[in-house]
């Protein structure tokens, strides 16, 4: 395990030292899951979600592009569904500009299933409200995850992919996912996984970023299973 962390460690300093020129970033993100314990009643909440992230990339000024922090409650109402309901802060670093705030609500469904044994899909909506200092916009985005555990119950690959549709530009994002999830134990996992990001610019061109995410997520062993991945 200390050799796996002081490889990521390397792999993330190189992976920022690249130059500033290049599209490239590093998430990092703790995802902790606290539950809510006599919650018989439907109406009640499962448990409560806190999640932190910071996107370090070389062309912000201070290498810190967003620091975001979500709370909220998450409601189980069976295996295959669950619906969260998130408040976030976030810093939001602009390159050549004035750094700003951004706060968002966030109405999130998430759907689970399986094709096959060993091949489980997640599908998460997630309708956003977001409120700069100087406007404001709704946003909707939907991930669709992939996990194959069919060789290893410890090394579990995964694919995804998120569009986005910001009003009223309309879909401006695109983001490929492809990693794998360490399961540690029943309670810690850790996913490292790279993005290929695609964003529509204010002047309508794409561009793109190559992103190296490193998530570590803590649960209660009972809910480990159902743990998403993803910004």
């Amino acid at each position: 395990m200390k050799r796996l962390y002081a490889f990521l460690l390397l792999l993330n300093l190189f992976w920022l030292s690249l130059p500033a020129l290049a599209d490239v970033e590093s998430w990092q993100a703790v995802d902790v899951r606290i539950p809510i314990q006599n919650n018989d009643q439907l109406w009640i909440p499962r448990r409560l979600n806190v999640f932190t992230i910071a996107q370090l990339a070389p062309r912000f000024e201070s290498g810190l592009g967003i620091l975001r922090y979500s709370v909220g409650p998450q409601w189980e109402f069976n295996p295959h569904f669950s619906l969260g309901l998130l408040g976030d802060i976030i810093y939001v670093g602009v390159p050549g500009g004035k750094n700003t705030q951004e706060y968002r609500l966030n109405i999130e469904p998430v759907f689970r299933g399986r094709f096959l044994p060993e091949l489980s899909w997640i599908d998460r909506t997630r309708l956003e409200y977001r409120y700069f200092p100087d406007h404001s916009n709704w946003r909707l985005r939907n991930l669709l995850r992939l996990n194959w555990s069919g060789w290893s119950q410890e090394w579990i690959p995964y694919l995804a992919n998120e569009v986005f549709l910001e009003y009223p530009q309309g879909f401006n994002q695109n983001r490929s996912f492809l990693g794998v999830r360490h399961v540690m134990d029943r309670a810690n996992q850790l996913d490292i996984g790279y993005m290929w990001r695609s964003r529509k610019t204010a002047t309508g061109n794409w561009e793109h970023d190559h992103i190296l995410m490193l998530f570590l997520f803590f649960a209660p062993p009972d809910q480990a299973h159902n743990l998403l991945g993803g910004e």
